[in-house]
């Protein structure tokens, strides 16, 4: 957001001319502690125009090259949330529809979600998303839910409420050891969640952290178990 366009197709001509081809276009958060700041005025304030710019650049790169058998995998971000209706059920924001549509409109090739805690908010959003037209596939970001202290940081960074039950069930653990095997549970069960919806693959957030993602994905049964030593 605080890039000028001019600045952006730079940047997206370097990365293509050193060979990137996968990328997550992002619109980017405004700066914290600044109620003021405003965007770039030659720049962009939705992620659509991003993708419609690596699209161009693209274009203009890898055409007539033999680097076209190579194109662009442009992903975008999804929100799922957690808002329910009266009767709670899932609710789906339909801002949030109409800008991953724009996005798909865009050129994006396939989305990740952000967290979510109910695998019946991702299928009612994937759901509305086939209504308004959008064939995007639409891959879960799942995050470990072993630790209650990210969650509740992560709850503060994107809005999206932990379940106060979850919550409980691993701060009432007797030890280190039991919270783990309780997050591990829990966060199988929500990959057997949106696997049963559908889901045409995973994105796990690791948080430089390999070994809960990998014993999450060992819990639903994806992966073997890791060895120690």
């Amino acid at each position: 957001m605080g890039a000028s366009e001019e600045e952006l197709d730079d940047i997206v001509t370097g990365l293509i001319r050193l060979g990137v081809r996968d990328v997550l276009a992002l619109r980017g958060d405004p700066p914290e502690g600044e109620p003021d700041w405003r965007p770039h005025p030659r720049g962009y304030t939705t992620a659509s125009e991003l993708v419609r710019l690596l699209r161009r650049v693209e274009q203009r790169e890898l055409a007539g090259t033999a680097d076209t058998a190579s194109p662009l995998s442009i992903a975008v971000a999804a929100y799922p949330g957690g808002s329910y209706d009266e009767a709670g059920n899932p609710a789906v924001e339909p801002s949030t529809i109409a800008a991953l549509r724009a996005k798909q409109d865009a050129g994006a090739d396939y989305a990740i979600t952000q967290v979510f805690f109910d695998p019946n908010s991702y299928a009612a959003f994937v759901r509305t998303a086939r209504e308004a037209g959008i064939h995007l596939p639409i891959v879960p970001g799942i995050i470990p839910l072993t630790d209650s202290t990210r969650l509740r940081r992560l709850e503060t960074l994107t809005g999206v409420p932990v379940p106060p039950e979850l919550l409980e069930l691993l701060e009432s653990a007797d030890d280190p050891q039991e919270r783990y095997r309780r997050g591990l549970a829990a966060g199988a069960e929500l990959i057997g969640g949106v696997l049963d919806a559908g889901t045409p693959g995973l994105h796990v957030y690791t948080f430089n952290a390999a070994g809960p993602a990998l014993d999450t994905l060992a819990a639903a049964g994806l992966c073997p178990a890791r060895t120690t030593s």
